[in-house]
């Protein structure tokens, strides 16, 4: 048994230092709005986007990671 976590021993997997998980600030994904949708992205503070189709997804999560890969930062 692992005292320190309480799990026994060789079962608990740590976590990389400062990867924890991110929760949702954004008011919009916190209390999304009415709908049949199946996918959201925040593509930047402000801006949260919901839709049930796919390739609309897509496009909201390929307009997110541009700044990503631009190598120029965000403006938001």
């Amino acid at each position: 048994m692992d005292k320190a976590l309480g799990v026994p021993a060789g079962t608990a997997k740590k976590a990389v230092p400062g990867a924890g998980l991110k929760l949702p600030t954004d008011a919009a994904a916190i209390s999304p709005p009415q709908g049949d949708w199946l996918y959201f992205v925040t593509v930047k503070p402000g801006d949260a986007r919901f839709t049930a189709d796919f390739d609309e997804q897509q496009k909201n999560v390929e307009e997110f990671n541009k700044p990503r890969t631009s190598g120029k930062p965000s403006s938001a």
